[in-house]
């Protein structure tokens, strides 16, 4: 699934909309079946420490809505 491929620098599509700050990608991948919330990249950062450290509240709030792990 394409969802899950990792690019060059390891990061899925999900990490890549937080990252840049797009809601909308945001929303749509997080109603993909399946969409993993768990991915951990080769920095070791998962896709709710890009978005605490790079997007607005409102992703974040988006991923905790979707039960992303905060441990």
């Amino acid at each position: 699934n394409a969802l899950h491929w990792w690019n060059y620098r390891q990061v899925v599509p999900l990490a890549h909309a937080c990252y840049w700050n797009h809601l909308e990608c945001v929303d749509f991948l997080l109603n993909v079946p399946g969409i993993s919330l768990e991915m951990v990249g080769s920095d070791d950062m998962t896709v709710l420490s890009i978005a605490v450290r790079y997007s607005s509240v409102e992703i974040i709030k988006r991923l905790l809505g979707h039960g992303v792990d905060i441990n």
